[in-house]
């Protein structure tokens, strides 16, 4: 556990640079004085000598290698050397003034292990400046392992986290090779041959024999070069991830029963429409009065609309399987939308709406399924013509630009609250408001509506503004390939 924070200089002339590392190590609890140049980092370790300096190897007027050698007159404090690239010769100049070099770009991970190994005491019992005889680790953040080695894979560090975690105590793992503790399945998880940070996402072993999930990262250590591994025991994580993965087949799994008792269902209502209809029209044309010839009427008109909703039910099965496949092609839209109008004009007729149809000439075609598409907007009239009350008005309008083309099916019916707003695609659901519950369907019609926009690659929105204040739908489709 850590006491206190290191008093650090820091100087980086990139100002993006110098905020985000002075923030990453004001997050581990250091204290940090930043500065944008040698000049300043030299004034400021001869008024006061820091516990820890990182500079900019390629600064301004006084460099990092220069500063350096400058502050080991006074002050023998651990020095980190940023740079995006970096040559033999200033390796060379670095490691004889006792300075390391950290490459850029700098990941929170690197800057963590860095700071470890600068200010490790290995086995040899190495003699560090007097000015951190006081100073913590510079592991700050108590529940990451943080462990460094040496070139030959011999551990030269192990902090609080890493006893907790793994059980082994610092003063029987230091200056032991690392495959000897058996922790990882091969042994080893360090690859010599590899300058970029290695992953560690996978499971460990403790000294007791239970096994940990890992996750975090192993980066080779500048300067003297070695190895730093830092990791967090992230096994109630997984634990939970596979709770949630399981869970998530389950939903899959049920989801596919669904759809499968769904299709099943609807083909078996499908198969006794065709008996009920002819039942339907015998009873209507043998009635010997208007009574009769009433009820049989009903009960066709029962059967036909139970029929739709039968086929609209198919069809949402057959698109959640993917078993829809489009038929394609140029389309006038203008047409589509007037044949759709023509299909359902005596429902508007006995309703006793107002249509409107605002259509501008000269519209481009779409690449669409004609029998599809009919379908989607004769639900959409359908949907506009139950929920208005008698003598509403409906509106048919069609906007187009380079490359969509947009219908709005409006209405001055019941409306809908914000809250039928969010769900009124979803399989289902309907209003309550409009109709008695025989006369209002299954809720099925704008879940096949929006699955069959989707498959043509348009949009499907729906808006009101509230409850009596009318209805708009709009779709919006791509304009065919290459219309000019």
């Amino acid at each position: 556990m850590v006491a206190k924070g290191l008093r650090i200089v820091l100087a980086e002339r990139d100002a993006p640079t110098r905020k985000m590392l002075a923030g990453w190590l004001g997050e581990l609890g250091h204290s940090v004085t930043a500065l944008t140049n040698g000049w300043q980092l030299d004034s400021r370790c001869r008024r006061e000598c820091p516990d820890l300096v990182i500079s900019d190897l390629q600064g301004r007027g006084l460099d990092g290698l220069a500063a350096t050698a400058r502050l080991r007159e006074f002050c023998k404090a651990p020095v980190i050397l940023i740079s995006g690239s970096w040559s033999p010769e200033q390796s060379e100049r670095a490691s004889k003034i006792g300075a390391q070099i950290l490459l850029k770009p700098i990941f929170p991970l690197d800057l963590v292990v860095t700071l470890a190994s600068v200010t490790r005491l290995d086995s040899r019992k190495r003699t560090m400046p007097s000015t951190l005889d006081s100073a913590p680790a510079l592991v700050a953040v108590a529940d990451h392992v943080i462990i460094t080695l040496d070139p030959t894979g011999r551990v030269t560090s192990w902090n609080d986290a890493a006893t907790r975690t793994l059980g082994h105590c610092a003063n029987d793992v230091i200056g032991r090779p690392w495959g000897e503790l058996k922790v990882s399945e091969n042994g080893q998880f360090l690859d010599a041959s590899c300058d970029a940070p290695i992953e560690i996402d996978g499971w460990l072993t403790r000294a007791d024999g239970a096994h940990i999930w890992a996750n975090g990262s192993v980066v080779r250590l500048p300067g003297p070069g070695g190895y730093g591994a830092i990791f967090r025991d992230r096994t109630a994580e997984k634990a939970r991830q596979a709770t949630i993965e399981a869970r998530i087949a389950r939903l899959e799994r049920a989801d596919k029963n669904y759809c499968t008792f769904l299709a099943t269902l609807a083909h078996e209502m499908r198969n006794q429409m065709g008996p009920l209809l002819n039942a339907a029209q015998l009873v209507k044309a043998r009635a010997d009065d208007s009574a009769m010839r009433e009820i049989g009427e009903r009960l066709e008109r029962s059967v036909r609309h139970l029929s739709r909703e039968v086929e609209d039910l198919l069809e949402v099965g057959r698109v959640a399987q993917g078993k829809v496949r489009l038929n394609l092609r140029p389309l006038e839209l203008a047409t589509v939308i007037r044949q759709a109008v023509d299909l359902v004009g005596a429902q508007l007729d006995a309703a006793g709406h107002e249509l409107s149809m605002h259509i501008p000439d000269g519209l481009a075609p779409i690449d669409g399924d004609g029998d599809r598409l009919m379908q989607v907007l004769v639900n959409l009239l359908v949907n506009a013509i139950k929920y208005t009350p008698s003598r509403g008005k409906i509106s048919v309008t069609v906007e187009a630009d380079d490359r969509r083309a947009t219908v709005c099916i409006a209405d001055s019916g019941i409306g809908m609250s914000a809250e039928q707003l969010d769900g009124v695609f979803d399989i289902f659901t309907q209003s309550d408001r409009a109709l008695p519950r025989s006369q209002g369907g299954l809720g099925i019609g704008l879940a096949l509506v929006k699955e069959l926009v989707h498959l043509h690659g348009g949009e499907v929105a729906a808006a009101s503004d509230g409850i009596d204040q009318g209805s708009q739908f709009r779709i919006s489709l791509p304009i065919k390939t290459g219309t000019p």
